[in-house]
């Protein structure tokens, strides 16, 4: 009895995914080229001073370079290669649109932060969770927390930061561990988000409200902690913001509805809410019953954003919660 009275409910919900994935394959999706961040990264941040980072991609002999090392030069200084912002294993193993910048900044008192933009082409294996990619090169992540930091009127960035744990070896070939941060968040045409799944939430709106595809940066910054205190917050919060209006486009408020022109919707959502506030198609008299449907969807959504932001009132607590709920 109890199946036979909830059948009614997955029909509906799988006419509905069946519909959106539909729409998906169906509309003529454009890809929209441009990037959401400015991809050249700034000289200089406040009294940060920022070098930009180089590779030699020759696989036998990979090395790193600073722009401050070359002369002038944009040429591997050993083997005569044209230097590329990405390393060898990021070009064999990302897609090739995919577009990076990192930069070194120093400051007057020799601390280093290393900040990096990742911009992703059409295919989603460009930008990936960075949990992967930091314990696949063996660091170990202890802690994570939401950090919230003012980003102009009215707006609030939220951004992802990590403790981490590393051994390594030291110039003198002794073995020791390393303590870091990674702080980081996702910029798109239209929303910025500190998850992952958040991010892939919103491609998939974008193709099924908009029948568009767009370009999403992933933004870090990293450097070094000291593991018997919190001063690393203060560092990253000072820095980014100086740094995050430079590397800001010029750009329309893109949170207010288009006042012409047919088919054109847009979500507008609470900073503290995952869920559609109000869905508005641009043209009178206009209404689309599969896009209601989404919103719907992304409603109902509300609580998994919730428990991602938990974080923010708990403080610091290990990853594995996130990765094992996703």
């Amino acid at each position: 009895m109890r199946s036979s009275r909830l059948l009614p409910y997955f029909v509906v919900l799988i006419t509905l995914m069946a519909g959106a994935a539909a729409l998906i394959w169906a509309v003529d999706i454009q890809f929209d080229d441009s990037s959401p961040v400015l991809l050249d990264l700034p000289d200089q941040v406040g009294d940060w001073h920022g070098d930009e980072i180089l590779y030699c991609t020759d696989k036998e002999a990979p090395r790193t370079f600073l722009v401050s090392e070359l002369n002038g030069e944009r040429d591997c200084p050993d083997c005569g290669r044209p230097l590329e912002t990405s390393s060898w294993l990021e070009l064999i193993q990302l897609p090739g649109d995919t577009v990076m910048r990192k930069k070194r900044y120093t400051n007057p008192e020799g601390r280093v932060i290393t900040a990096s933009i990742v911009l992703s082409g059409k295919q989603r294996s460009s930008i990936h969770r960075p949990q992967v990619c930091l314990t696949g090169g063996g660091s170990e992540i202890v802690g994570d927390r939401i950090m919230r930091l003012p980003a102009g009127e009215d707006k609030t960035l939220k951004v992802m930061l990590l403790d981490l744990t590393q051994q390594g070896r030291t110039a003198s070939g002794e073995i020791g561990q390393y303590f870091a941060y990674y702080a980081y968040w996702f910029a798109g045409k239209r929303h910025e988000t500190p998850h992952h799944a958040e991010r892939m939430v919103w491609m998939a709106a974008d193709k099924v409200l908009h029948a568009s595809a767009n370009r999403w940066a992933y933004v870090s910054v990293s450097g070094l902690r000291n593991p018997s205190n919190d001063d690393h917050l203060d560092t990253v919060r000072e820095f980014l913001r100086d740094f995050y209006p430079m590397i800001q486009p010029q750009r329309p408020d893109t949170r207010q509805t288009a006042s012409a022109g047919p088919n054109l919707a847009e979500i507008v959502i609470p900073s503290n809410l995952f869920r559609v506030a109000s869905v508005s198609i641009a043209g009178p008299g206009t209404e689309c019953g599969l896009n209601a449907s989404f919103s719907s969807w992304l409603r109902a959504l509300g609580p998994i954003r919730n428990r991602l932001d938990e974080k923010e009132l708990k403080g610091t607590r290990r990853i594995d919660a996130e990765d094992n709920f996703w």
